[in-house]
């Protein structure tokens, strides 16, 4: 039995909080470096932009201009639903494909009115030729997107009459 008294006793020494403290230091610092270097380099991304437009003077204006063109929308038109089957020899396999067209100007409109046949049979022999490898992933509907428009401008006299080609429905079955 201990001559001392129970209220006297040493307290026990703190386990592991000085590593738990020491390494939640550690994390606060790296993350302190990392995030003052992206704040960092974000910065020397709006300095560098910033001075680029101020350089550009009546360029950066004429730029500006250029880029809103290019970002309205002309008029759309819907084209009516296209069903192939796919070219796969060892099962039959469909797609059903349905897009609207943004031309040029109204008038391009009217002339793809009256070539309605020939685009859609142009439009028609192409989608059957896909397989279905060729019809999977964005990098197969951006290739079946610019070969449509391009036939279909093609049929309209060229000139970039027909500009882009949106999917409304786009099914492989």
């Amino acid at each position: 039995m201990s001559d001392a008294p129970e209220g006297d006793k040493p307290a026990a020494p703190a386990g592991p909080k000085p590593k738990t403290s020491l390494l939640v230091l550690i994390l606060l610092l790296a993350n302190l470096g990392s995030s003052g270097f992206a704040a960092y380099e974000g910065m020397q991304a709006v300095t560098a932009q910033h001075a680029a437009s101020a350089a550009g003077g009546e360029h950066g204006k004429k730029g500006e201009e250029e880029g809103k063109k290019k970002e309205e929308v002309g008029p759309v038109t819907p084209l009516e639903p296209f069903i192939v089957n796919l070219n796969e020899p060892e099962a039959t396999r469909y797609l059903k494909a349905t897009f609207e067209l943004e031309v040029a100007d109204k008038e391009a409109i009217a002339e793809l009115d009256k070539l309605k046949r020939p685009v859609r049979d142009d439009v028609l022999r192409y989608l059957s030729s896909l397989s279905v490898a060729d019809t999977q992933g964005e990098a197969g509907k951006a290739k079946i997107q610019k070969e449509v428009v391009s036939r279909i401008d093609r049929q309209l006299g060229g000139k970039n009459r027909a500009r882009r080609l949106f999917f409304v429905e786009f099914m492989v079955q």
